[in-house]
């Protein structure tokens, strides 16, 4: 691997990984600390679930393997916690 290589692989984790990630972090900080109602964290744990799934294919297609296993894993992960907010919205609300 190239030192560009390198380069665009890490760019690309800071942009597409990073700082989503902590944007996401802080968006469902607020919505927990002003407005707890669970459409909203199913809303949002929605729209970053289909951000992943973009994010993966993306990753897959540049051919950056260890990077699109992490995101498969965040895609489960996030797809689980989809699913209990649903369920919790479906069963208590």
């Amino acid at each position: 691997m190239t030192e560009e290589e390198k380069i665009k692989r890490s760019r690309f984790k800071r942009n597409v990984i990073a700082i989503p990630y902590i944007i996401f972090g802080f968006i469902v900080a607020l919505l927990f600390i002003f407005s707890p109602d669970i459409i909203w964290l199913v809303t949002v744990f929605g729209i970053f679930m289909v951000y992943n799934v973009i994010a993966m294919f993306i990753a897959f297609l540049f051919k950056y393997g260890r990077t699109a296993l992490y995101l498969l894993m965040m895609t489960l992960l996030m797809a689980g916690a989809f699913a209990l907010y649903l369920y919790m919205l479906l069963e208590f609300h």
